[in-house]
Formats: C-alpha cells, sequence, structure tokens
C-alpha cells in the first residue's frame, strides 16, 4: 500500500517537472526565433531566495534553468543574449 502511494507520487513529481520543462523550452524557442537580441536582466536569485516569502516561488519558476536554455539556443540560431546589470537604468 506504502509502495503504491510512493509511485503515484513520483509519477505526479515527475509529470509536473515534464510540463515545467516543456514550457520552458516553448518559451525560450519563442524568444530567440522572434528576437534577435535578448537581453536578460542579472538578477541575484540566491539572495532572493532568503526571503521566506518569496523563495519558494523563486524555486519554482526555474530561471536558471531558463537562462541555460536561452544561452545554448542562441548558438543553435544565431542570436544573442546579453545580461544587463540590475542597477542598468531601464525600464
Amino acid at each position: 500500500m506504502e509502495e503504491e502511494s510512493c509511485l503515484r507520487m513520483c509519477c505526479l513529481h515527475e509529470k509536473i517537472t515534464n510540463c515545467r520543462n516543456d514550457f520552458l523550452h516553448q518559451l525560450s524557442t519563442r524568444s530567440i526565433r522572434e528576437n534577435q537580441v535578448v537581453y536578460v536582466e542579472d538578477l541575484r536569485v540566491r539572495s532572493m531566495q532568503k526571503n521566506c516569502k518569496f523563495a519558494k516561488s523563486v524555486s519554482d519558476s526555474a530561471w536558471g534553468r531558463f537562462l541555460n536554455m536561452l544561452e545554448y539556443k542562441t548558438t543553435w540560431y544565431g542570436r544573442t543574449v546579453a545580461r544587463v546589470a540590475s542597477i542598468f537604468p531601464s525600464s
């Protein structure tokens, strides 16, 4: 009985992971195809995770994985990804 519930939990976690990865792949591919240059803000994710109110949201969003996908897809499509400092005056 306990093994069955553990197996269900593992399948559920795998499904959530696959859905998140699929979304990140689709979003990164669309961003790269539609733009020649993609600018991303250089966020301090570790310091954001120290805040107890935002830690779970920041971890679930998988920003690091999204940036990695953007970076390797730029080489495939011949585009550019540039990191902008968080103190850069922009909107």
